[in-house]
């Protein structure tokens, strides 16, 4: 968390592979997310590229948060059952509804 907080300076000799990595991961995500829109794991409408980037992104962001917490809370923060939990309400968020898609 240090690491990627001080990569934030674009004169950080990090600034670029951190970058790089938070671009690579919600791209990674979004492709997921878009596969199982293909798939018909996702309601049909959800099926919009445009908002899977930016749910990648919010996933990152809950991850990097709780894991900001986690430390900042001397490690009493649970960092698995709070991403566990954010996956879980987004799949129900995303999830068809019987019957329909």
């Amino acid at each position: 968390m240090t690491l990627s907080a001080e990569a934030a300076d674009p004169s950080s000799a990090a600034h670029e592979l951190f970058a790089a990595r938070y671009e690579r991961t919600v791209s990674e995500l979004a492709a997921r997310f878009r596969a199982c829109a293909r798939s018909g794991s996702f309601r049909a409408d959800a099926d919009a590229d445009a908002d899977y980037e930016a749910v990648a992104r919010e996933c990152v962001a809950v991850s990097d948060g709780l894991q900001l917490q986690w430390l900042l809370s001397g490690r009493r923060t649970d960092l698995p059952a709070g991403i566990t939990g954010h996956l879980s309400r987004l799949r129900e968020t995303l999830r068809p509804t019987r019957g329909r898609s």
